[in-house]
């Protein structure tokens, strides 16, 4: 119910500023300025910036492999590049390389067949990041603050938990020197997944405030009144339809919560009563 309100809240300012807009300019007026933490259209909680995909196959002949990543905006804009190591690990838990005289250690496998039944390990490294010329906001500074790379082994599994690197502050390039062994015991489908599936690297962040703050109040206010709430002008026709909606649908849960409530007391009357 909470994230619905929430949700509810935002559209309906969303809604009220477009109202107001339009009431400006009948009078030939500029939208009153807001700061960004007062506007709706600019989500300031964490959310996914980018990812990008780094195939297994790999690890299917128990082969390191690194690569520089494309990150990708969920619009399909390259954003960036993150480094990304898979080491194989040995039997001890160590990564290569192996000397000669270690070679026994080495956990290479011409037939990915020989990994059934077995387990393995692996290491993954999220070293560094860097973010191109579409993640610049206003003045050159980085539109995003406070970002963390998250992934699973197996996207397809509910009941598995994200990794997550540490969340760092921001810049267009960051050094999250992240490392994290993975064991699993390799069956049919795990080699399956390892053979033909990836994992996704998600980027997350929040919106820098020093970036929106970079640009002047009446800048924002003038491009809110002219750019932003013109263009949002028929999402907007929607939203007000999602927001009655949703009302609705809160108006009818409060409204189950109430006779909950009625029944419940009527319980409690009707104990008291048997109890005299």
């Amino acid at each position: 119910i909470n994230a619905e309100y929430m949700g509810v809240r935002r559209l309906t300012e969303m809604v009220s500023i477009w109202s107001e807009w339009q009431q400006s300019e009948m009078r030939g007026e500029k939208l009153r300025e807001r700061e960004p933490h007062e506007d709706p259209w600019i989500d300031l909680d964490s959310q996914l910036i980018a990812e990008c995909d780094f195939w297994l196959n790999s690890l299917a002949n128990m082969v390191e492999l690194s690569a520089d990543a494309a990150l990708l905006s969920i619009f399909g804009q390259v954003m960036g590049k993150l480094h990304i190591e898979i080491n194989p690990c040995d039997r001890n838990g160590n990564t290569g390389p192996w000397d000669d005289e270690d070679e026994d250690l080495d956990p290479f496998v011409d037939d990915p067949n020989d990994l059934l039944g077995k387990e393995i390990m692996f290491e993954v490294r999220i070293n560094n990041m860097h973010m191109d010329e579409a993640a610049t906001g206003q003045d050159g500074v980085c539109r995003y603050d406070h970002c963390f790379v998250q992934y699973k082994f197996n996207e397809f599994d509910s009941e598995e938990d994200y990794s997550k690197t540490k969340v760092l502050s921001s810049g267009f390039d960051i050094s999250f020197g992240y490392q994290k062994k993975h064991k699993t015991r390799v069956t049919k489908d795990v080699l399956q997944h390892i053979l033909k599936n990836k994992i996704t690297f998600q980027v997350c962040g929040n919106l820098s405030t020093k970036a929106l703050a970079s640009r002047p109040s009446s800048e924002r206010g003038s491009s809110i009144a002219s750019t932003r709430l013109e263009a949002k002008k028929k999402e907007l026709e929607t939203l007000e339809l999602r927001v009655s909606e949703l009302q609705k649908k809160l108006d009818q849960k409060n409204q189950l919560i109430a006779e909950k409530n009625k029944e419940l007391l009527d319980l409690e009357r009707q104990i008291a009563s048997k109890k005299k």
